[in-house]
C-alpha cells in the first residue's frame, strides 16, 4: 500500500514539474546568472586589473620615449665617422688606400713614389696603431647605449621570485612576489642623453688623437727633409776645408804661411766630421720614427724630397684666434663635458627621489592549519615600494659634488680660452720670425756670404789675407747654409703647431674657406 502511494506521488510530480524543466527561458537565465556570478576574490582581481591599467599606460609612454631616443641615437651613430674635422679621407681615397692597411710592401712602394705630406697623412690615417686604438675606444663607447636605456627592462625580467613564509601556525606557506621598477619621470631620457654626450666626448678625443698624430707626423716630416740637406751642406764644406788645408800646406812648404794654418784647418775638419756622424745618426732615428708612424717593421729607406716649400699664412693673429675658438678640439671637448655635467646634475636631482616600484604579492594560505571555523582563502594585494628609505637624502653630497664639478669645468673653459689666445699669438710670432729668416737668408745673407768666401779664397792664394780670415768666411757661409735650412724646418714645424692650436689645417683652400665664412 505504501509503495503504491509513493509511486502515485512521483508520477504526479513528473506531470506537474517536468514542463518547467523544459522551458528554455528559465534554463538560459540560470546559465546567464551563473556566468555573471563573481566571487569576492574574483571581484578583487578585476578591480586590481583595472587599477593596473595606468602603470601599463606609463610603460607604453616609456616605450614611445625609448623609440624616439633610439632614432636619435641611430642618427648620431650614422654620422659619427662621416667626416673628421682636422683630417679625413674621402670615400674614393679610402677605397684606394684600403689595400695599404694590410700590405706593408705596397705601403713602402706608395710612400717611395709619393714622398710628400698629403700622401704621408693618408697612410698614417689608414695604418697608424694609435689612431686605430682610439677609434676602437670610440666604437666601444657606441655599445653603451643599449646598456643604459634597457637596464630597467633587464632588471624587471628577473625581479620575480618565490619566497617561503613561516606563519608560526601550521605548515610553511607559499608566496610569490613580483616587482617592476619604473625610473623617475625624465630619468630615462637623461640617461640616454648622457650616453650620447659620452659618445660625443669620445669622438672629440678621437679628433684630438688624429690632430696630434698629424701634427707629430708633420714635425717629423720637416725634420726628415732637413737632415739630408744638412748632411749635404756639411759634406760640401768638409770637402772645401780639405782643399783649403791642402792650400795651407803648400803655403807652409813655400814659406808663405805658418804651420798654425794647417792645424786650424785640421781642427775644423775634425769638428765637421763629428757633426756629420751626428747628423747621420739623427737621420736614422727620424726614419725609425716615421716607420713607427706608418706601422712599418722593415727599415725606412725612402728618400726625402730635395727641398722644402714655404707656404706662408696670410691670416692675421686675431682671425686665427677666432678660428681657434671655433675649431679647437679641446674647447669642443669641454663644451661636451659641460653639457654632460649639466645632465648629471639633473639626473642626480631626480635620483634624489626613489624610483616608482609597484609590487604585487600573491599569498596562498588555504592549506594552512587554523584553529576555529573561520574561512581562509587566497589574498592578492599590492606592495608598492615608493617610500623613502632610511638613507633617503644620501645623494645630497653627490649633487653638491656634481655642481662643483660643473663650476670647475666652466672655469677650465675660460682658462683654456685665454691660454689659447696667448699660445696662438706665440706661435704666430715664431712662424713669422721663421718666415722672415728664410727671406733674409735667401735674399741677402747667403749671397753675401758666398761672395765673401770667394773673395777670401782669391786673396789668400795671392797672400793679401791670412788663413784665419779665410776660415772665418768659410764658417760663416756654412752656418748661414745650415741656418737657412733650419729656418725652413722651423717654419714648417711652427705652422704645424699653429694648426694644432687652431684645430684646423691652414692650407690655401681652407684659408679661403675661412675668409668666406668671416
Amino acid at each position: 500500500m505504501k509503495f503504491l502511494l509513493l509511486a502515485t506521488f512521483l508520477s504526479w510530480s513528473l506531470v506537474v514539474v517536468a514542463p518547467g524543466w523544459t522551458e528554455d527561458g528559465d534554463y538560459k537565465q540560470m546559465i546567464s546568472e551563473f556566468e555573471k556570478f563573481r566571487s569576492a576574490y574574483q571581484q578583487d582581481l578585476l578591480k586590481m586589473e583595472s587599477e593596473r591599467q595606468e602603470p601599463q599606460s606609463d610603460s607604453v609612454k616609456t616605450d614611445v620615449e625609448r623609440d624616439e631616443l633610439q632614432k636619435r641615437w641611430n642618427q648620431l651613430v650614422k654620422g659619427i665617422f662621416k667626416k673628421e674635422s682636422f683630417f679625413y679621407l674621402d670615400e674614393d681615397d679610402r677605397e684606394k688606400m684600403e689595400t695599404l692597411r694590410i700590405n706593408q710592401d705596397k705601403t713602402v712602394s706608395f710612400l717611395s713614389t709619393h714622398p710628400d705630406i698629403p700622401a704621408f697623412l693618408k697612410v698614417v690615417y689608414i695604418r697608424n696603431l694609435r689612431l686605430q686604438s682610439v677609434k676602437k675606444e670610440l666604437e666601444a663607447k657606441l655599445e653603451s647605449y643599449s646598456q643604459v636605456v634597457q637596464l630597467e627592462d633587464i632588471l624587471g625580467q628577473f625581479s620575480s621570485f618565490v619566497k617561503e613564509l613561516d606563519t608560526k601556525a601550521g605548515t610553511a606557506q607559499h608566496q610569490t612576489s613580483i616587482k617592476q621598477s619604473y625610473p623617475f619621470p625624465g630619468a630615462l631620457s637623461l640617461k640616454a642623453n648622457i650616453a650620447e654626450q659620452e659618445v660625443r666626448i669620445a669622438k672629440e678625443k678621437y679628433e684630438i688623437a688624429i690632430r696630434d698624430t698629424v701634427t707629430q707626423l708633420k714635425e717629423t716630416f720637416y725634420e726628415w727633409v732637413y737632415l739630408p740637406q744638412a748632411i749635404r751642406i756639411t759634406k760640401e764644406h768638409l770637402k772645401l776645408l780639405k782643399e783649403l788645408e791642402a792650400v795651407a800646406s803648400v803655403h807652409f812648404r813655400t814659406g808663405k804661411g805658418g804651420f798654425n794654418d794647417i792645424i786650424k784647418a785640421q781642427i775644423k775638419i775634425s769638428k765637421l766630421k763629428d757633426d756629420l756622424i751626428n747628423l747621420e745618426d739623427e737621420k736614422r732615428v727620424v726614419e725609425a720614427k716615421l716607420a713607427w708612424f706608418f706601422n712599418i717593421s722593415s727599415p725606412f729607406s725612402i728618400e726625402p724630397p730635395d727641398s722644402q716649400l714655404l707656404i706662408p699664412i696670410t691670416l692675421p693673429a686675431p682671425e686665427l684666434v677666432n678660428i681657434a675658438f671655433k675649431h679647437r678640439q679641446e674647447l669642443k671637448l669641454l663644451f661636451e663635458e659641460i653639457k654632460k655635467s649639466e645632465m648629471a646634475i639633473q639626473l642626480a636631482e631626480k635620483k634624489y627621489y626613489p624610483d616608482l616600484t609597484p609590487g604585487f604579492s600573491y599569498f596562498e594560505d588555504r592549506k594552512g592549519s587554523r584553529v576555529g571555523t573561520v574561512k581562509t582563502s587566497e589574498s592578492f594585494e599590492t606592495t608598492p615600494d615608493t617610500q623613502p628609505k632610511l638613507w633617503f637624502g644620501e645623494n645630497d653630497a653627490y649633487i653638491r659634488e656634481a655642481k662643483l664639478n660643473y663650476q670647475s669645468l666652466l672655469k677650465k673653459l675660460e682658462d683654456h680660452k685665454e691660454g689659447l689666445r696667448f699660445k696662438v699669438k706665440k706661435f704666430f710670432y715664431k712662424l713669422d720670425k721663421a718666415k722672415r729668416a728664410v727671406e733674409l737668408y735667401e735674399n741677402s745673407l747667403l749671397p753675401l756670404a758666398q761672395k765673401a768666401l770667394e773673395v777670401s779664397i782669391a786673396e789668400y792664394k795671392t797672400g793679401k789675407t791670412d788663413f784665419l780670415s779665410l776660415l772665418d768666411a768659410e764658417t760663416t757661409l756654412l752656418n748661414f747654409d745650415l741656418d737657412y735650412q733650419m729656418a725652413l724646418k722651423n717654419h714648417g714645424q711652427n705652422k704645424a703647431r699653429l694648426e694644432q692650436l687652431v684645430g684646423k689645417q691652414l692650407s690655401d683652400i681652407e684659408v679661403k674657406h675661412e675668409n668666406l665664412e668671416k
